[in-house]
This record gives C-alpha cells, structure tokens and sequence, in this order.
C-alpha cells in the first residue's frame, strides 16, 4: 500500500526552491486530509482506511498548487522559464498519480467516481471563472461564484468521506456545510488582502464586489484602498462573514446531536487525525509553534483541579480557531470531563495547526482590513 511519505521521497533531487514549496503545499494539503481521516475514522475504526483516504485530497491539493505555480508565477521567470515550468508540471503530474495509487487501494465499496467526478466539477468551474469579468455577474451572482471557489477544496476532502458510503445524504450535507462555509470564510479574509492585485487582473473580489463606488473614479490605488476602508465594506464584510459563521457553527451542532458517538469518541478520532497529519504530511516540528513550556503549561491546566482554568485553555483552542464560534464555553464544558491522557495530546496538537494556519494566511478579518491599510500606504 503507498504511503504519503512516498510522494515527497524524492524531493532530496528537486531544486532547492521548488523542494521548499512542495513541503509548504504537503503541510497545506494535509490540513484538508485531516478532516477525511476524522471523518473516515469515525465510521470505520481503520486507521489505514482513513490514511489512505485522506491522502487523496493532500495529493491533489499539492498537484493544483504546483500547477498553479506555472500559471502564476511563469511571468515573473527571468531565467530558465522551461526549466520552471518543467519542474513544477512534471513533480505535479508524478504527484497525482499517487492520487490515483491511493484510491486503487479504497475497498470496493467505496465509490471512487464521487472523488473523481468532484475533481472534474472543480476543473470545470475553474475553466468559466477564465470566461467571468467582475462586469458579467450581479452581486449575488458574484458572491455565489466566490461561495463555490472557497467550497472547492472542502468538497475534496469530504469527497472521499460520501465515497465511503457510511454517512446519510443529510450527514453528508452537514459536513459539507461546514467545510464549504469554513473555506469561504477564508476566502473572503484573503480577498482583502489580495484587493490591490486582484483589482489590476478583474478578479472577483468580494470588498470590490460590495463597494458602491466606482472603482474607475479614483486617481491612483492608494485612493481606492483608503476609499473602499472609509466606507461601509468593512461592516458589510463582517455581516457577511457572521452569516456564514453562524451556518457553519448549526452545522456543525446539527452533526453532533445527530451522532451515534460520544464525545470521547469524536476525541479520539480527532487525535488520530492530527497523529497522521504529524506523521505524514507536515514537516513542522510541534515544538516549533507550541514550546515545551507552553506544553508544561496545557498538561498542569488541564490535568489539574482547577476547573476554571482547565475551561479557560479548552475555550482558547476555540478563540485561536480561523473562525469566529459563539459557543466557546458550551465546547468547553462539553469537554471538559474527558481524561486529560486525550485532552493533552489534542490540545497541543490543535494549537500547533492553528498556528501553521496563521503562519501562511490571515485569519480574521480585523488584521486583514489592518493589513490592507497598511498596503494602502506604499500602493501606487
């Protein structure tokens, strides 16, 4: 059976700078592979089941990056262009067909034209967004276009979970829910830090798309940033990143009540999640993010006696997750009476991959805006 270790054994051989990115996409990609194993494991109890299965989007998402390299960044290639995009289509290519190697190894009941036809929807969704101007949509139709760029990547790693068989059509939607409203949230985030660029190629941009000025009007890019910031944009974001929050906030209280498993369980399978992601895909020692002293300090709280504080760090992980929940105490109180032996282990965990998610992209829509203006001072 093919491990993801496999996929990034040769990467000894690559160019200094490519090997670098490829480790940054594997650590990326895992994240979605995370949430295909949880879910996997959840129903299955097999560990290489789950492993296998969530491999499947860390390829592709992996793949897609690096393909993504030899559109984006081909222009900026002073030197060697055809070794560049050599390089970055080649390493995708042999990349995918571990795609292919793992989903081989999927039981025969798993339905591996659900993963494929998901990936073939995305391609294609990609290919009309070539043929989009910002000028061809109405707001709403502009915003649906955005919702489905940012569901992409979250409809493939749930695509192995409905392939799998083992979840109701209702189930199945909530999960979907959530990563789809998770993955927008994100994308909305990242939009406004990418409004300057997006702007000079008509990329659909969600701050652009909610300003009721005209874009045209303003005398250079600094006038427009510091324009659509003076505005309401920043309040209509926050609305519109809160009404998906809170969609994927009932989702996600809709997937748990409906559970056949107790909370212990839905533990467990979330530390077998993170074990994997840790062995297979990042390359991110722990103690990097999260110090030992800050270990010492999540095992005294949460195996001591004082409940207060053993709540406060449980409602931590939640704060620090890269979306706003309104029941960090309700999650905390529902944790709480597990054995600190899963809590430990999870928490550090968790802490760790919220940092790498911080590390490659911002996170709340506070610092974006923070960072936007800045931008604003030294734009054109």
């Amino acid at each position: 059976m093919p491990k993801l270790s496999d996929v990034t054994s040769f990467e000894r051989d690559l160019p200094s700078e490519l090997r670098a990115d490829l480790e940054k996409y594997t650590n990326q990609g895992g994240l979605l592979g995370v949430f295909t194993y949880f879910f996997t494991y959840l129903e299955t109890d097999d560990e290489d089941l789950a492993a296998t299965a969530a491999s499947i989007p860390t390829c592709l998402f992996v793949m897609s990056s690096l393909h993504d390299d030899a559109i984006d960044e081909a222009i900026e290639q002073e030197e060697d262009l055809k070794g560049f995009l050599n390089w970055r289509t080649t390493v995708g290519d042999v990349i995918f067909t571990y795609a292919i190697d793992f989903a081989e190894e999927l039981p025969e009941g798993f339905d591996v034209g659900t993963i494929t036809g998901r990936f073939r929807e995305i391609g294609a969704g990609q290919l009309r967004e070539e043929s989009l101007t910002t000028t061809d949509l109405t707001v709403e139709q502009a915003i649906t276009r955005v919702e489905e760029r940012g569901s992409v990547w979250g409809e493939l790693a749930v695509g192995p979970v409905e392939a799998a068989g083992y979840y109701s059509e209702a189930r199945l939607e909530r999960i979907y829910t959530f990563t789809a409203n998770l993955l927008f949230v994100l994308t909305v985030i990242d939009d406004v830090e990418d409004l300057p660029e997006d702007l000079g190629n008509d990329v659909l941009n969600v701050p652009l798309l909610l300003y009721r000025g005209d874009p045209t009007e303003h005398a250079s890019t600094r006038a427009l940033i510091d324009s659509v910031l003076d505005s309401d944009v920043p309040a209509r974001l926050d609305e519109l990143i809160t009404e998906h929050e809170d969609e994927m906030e009932a989702a996600a209280r809709q997937f748990a009540a409906d559970s056949r498993h107790e909370t212990s369980d839905l533990l467990d399978a979330w530390n077998r999640s993170l074990v994997w992601y840790l062995d297979a895909a990042c390359t991110v020692p722990v103690e990097r993010n999260v110090p030992e002293e800050r270990q010492e300090a999540i095992r005294s709280k949460l195996g001591g006696d004082d409940e207060t504080k053993r709540r406060y760090l449980l409602e931590e992980i939640v704060a620090e997750f890269p979306a706003r929940f309104d029941s960090r105490e309700e999650f905390a109180a529902s944790m709480s009476s597990l054995p600190a032996t899963s809590l430990v282990p999870a928490a550090i965990k968790t802490f760790h991959i919220e940092a790498l998610v911080d590390s490659v992209m911002t996170t709340s829509l506070e610092d974006a805006l923070a960072n936007l203006r800045a931008e604003s001072t030294t734009a054109d």
